[in-house]
């Protein structure tokens, strides 16, 4: 007597013909312990009790979630919803919360849309002179003669000289973090850019001056920034041991220095600015309302 046999994952199928009656089988063996009767192709279908469609549900039987993070029902998980936005004082508010440590970075984020074509930002970058200073005070050299250098003496600056210093700075002798220069000394150091590169004095940069106080001002305690190619920047701008209003005016002045850019990209600030944020290291990304952030 023939029979089809056929096995689907892990699970013994026999299919018999419909001539053949379910009764015969009962007790034949010991594996068949449940008779159930179907029809398949004109055949009755005998099925173990641990028979099992699927192991495991393939994906494209799962159905599909929905992605979009937006208030789908009555259920709200923090982590499936659009992060809120705060204003500046209840931002710091939740930032001191946070202050577990004491003296940690607070960075702001900035997502940015640095425009398209002839009018996008080929490099958004820069220095600003926070109200109170982050970082230690920097190292500044400056080449000026007579006034000018008495000046920059008198407002701080570490190295103040005039054609004696050039072959110091040609055999690299001197360390520094910045280089400031008047614009009368500019002729003698036209040689230099290969060897002091990015700190080669220019008015563009404001280096190249003859401000040479309002310079110091500047670059002694100066903050880089600089945004990568996706408009992305994250730039330190008070440490949680600051005060309230400490945080407030190195924001707003952070936020001054970046938005002179926004000009150049011929774009409004609903459109410059995407996202604004502050982070600690032991706390999580606080949003920023634009409107409260942006210069007007």
């Amino acid at each position: 007597m023939a029979h089809l046999s056929a096995r689907a994952h892990g699970n013994l199928l026999v299919l018999f013909p419909r001539v053949i009656k379910p009764s015969f089988f009962t007790g034949k063996s010991n594996a068949i312990s449940r008779i159930s009767e179907g029809v398949f192709s004109g055949l009755n279908v005998l099925q173990s009790r641990e028979f099992k469609p699927y192991s495991v549900t393939p994906k494209k039987f799962l159905k599909k979630k929905n992605r979009n993070k937006s208030d789908r029902d009555n259920v709200y998980f923090t982590t499936d919803q659009v992060d809120p936005s705060y204003s500046i004082s209840d931002a710091i508010d939740i930032i001191k919360a946070y202050d577990l440590f004491g003296n940690e970075k607070l960075d702001l984020i900035l997502k940015m849309d640095l425009g398209e074509g002839k009018n996008k930002v080929a490099v958004l970058k820069g220095l600003v002179h926070l109200p109170t200073p982050v970082t230690e005070r920097q190292k500044v050299l400056v080449f000026a003669e007579g006034e000018d250098a008495n000046k920059a003496l008198e407002n701080g600056a570490a190295i103040v000289g005039g054609k004696e210093l050039i072959p110091q700075v040609e055999n690299g002798e001197l360390e520094f973090d910045h280089c400031i220069s008047t614009i009368d000394f500019l002729p003698n150091i036209k040689h230099l850019p290969k060897i002091l590169r990015n700190k080669m004095p220019n008015t563009r940069r404001g280096t190249a001056t003859d401000d040479i106080e309002g310079a110091l001002k500047v670059f002694s305690h100066g903050e880089s920034y600089i945004a990568d190619n996706t408009g992305r920047l994250r730039q330190t701008i008070a440490l949680s041991n600051f005060t309230r209003e400490e945080i407030h005016e190195n924001l707003v002045k952070m936020m001054e220095a970046v938005d002179e850019h926004k000009k150049s990209a011929s774009l409004t600030t609903d459109k410059f600015y995407k996202q604004v944020g502050l982070v600690l290291p032991a706390g999580p990304k606080i949003n920023l309302n634009v409107s409260d952030v942006a210069p007007p």
